[in-house]
């Protein structure tokens, strides 16, 4: 975690209120098709919001250059914009807005990320993959996680001061069948829809490979299923399900500025 207060400590009092926050995710995604290891990634994003209140307004800036001249810079520039927001106000502010809040928060692990090693993590996708394997009509069977680390901290020139660290893990399975020209695939939940506030605790063979069993034998019996008949005929929507529907089939489409 950067030392903030050191960096705060040469700006602090060149404004009404001035606040740093930190802000680190790590996102480390692996896959697994059909029993092969496809390349995994890792993608980091660090950088420090400046917040600086004075004219009665707020200004905002960021900057991935965490070094002290770096935040000078971006002190700099969010005190411009407070300048120019002050010209045109909408409202005016107070550091009444920014209170002096502290505290802390973690994800509750039982086991920490750093235990999981690659080659582990591969090794159970691999298992997943393969437990999906119960038909030579299950052609395609994806077995991916998605481990994403997040940490944050933000300080204040009254006194404000919270830490948050995030734990998260997302999972998404798939797998495909296909009998002659038709081909069926069955999701759990759809692509990621597996997200948890968790630690490795969350990759146990005995949890992952028999949900993934049960996948492979839905998408076969989707595969094998009486196609719909045609006609008109009437169809009942539970309230929820009604207004999915609008959302998804009505909301998407006409809110889409491709056409």
């Amino acid at each position: 975690m950067k030392d903030l207060e050191s960096l705060l400590k040469p700006i602090k009092h060149s404004a009404d209120w001035v606040g740093l926050s930190y802000f680190s995710e790590k996102a480390t995604q692996r896959k697994v098709v059909n029993e092969i290891c496809e390349p995994n990634f890792i993608d980091w994003n660090v950088g420090i919001r400046v917040e600086v209140f004075a004219n009665g307004q707020y200004g905002y800036s960021g900057t991935s250059d965490t070094s002290p001249d770096g935040i000078q810079a971006a002190f700099e520039k969010a005190l411009e914009l407070t300048k120019v927001a002050s010209e045109f106000p909408v409202c005016t502010w107070t550091v009444n807005q920014r209170p002096a809040s502290r505290g802390q928060y973690r994800s509750h692990v039982q086991k920490s990320l750093d235990n999981l090693g690659e080659q582990e993590a591969l090794s159970i996708l691999r298992d997943c993959s393969l437990a999906m394997k119960v038909s030579e009509k299950i052609k395609t069977r994806i077995a991916e996680a998605k481990v994403v680390e997040i940490q944050s901290h933000s300080l204040g020139s009254n006194g404000k001061d919270i830490e948050q660290a995030f734990s998260m893990v997302y999972l998404s399975f798939a797998a495909t069948a296909v009998d002659g020209d038709i081909a069926q695939t069955r999701t759990q939940n759809g692509p990621q829809a597996l997200c948890y506030q968790i630690g490795s605790e969350l990759f146990s063979r005995h949890r992952l490979l028999p949900n993934c069993e049960i996948l492979a034998r839905q998408a076969l019996e989707l595969v094998s299923a009486d196609d719909l008949p045609n006609g008109k005929m009437d169809l009942i929507l539970a309230p929820d399900q009604m207004m999915l529907q609008i959302h998804e089939s009505v909301g998407h489409p006409s809110s889409s500025t491709e056409f």
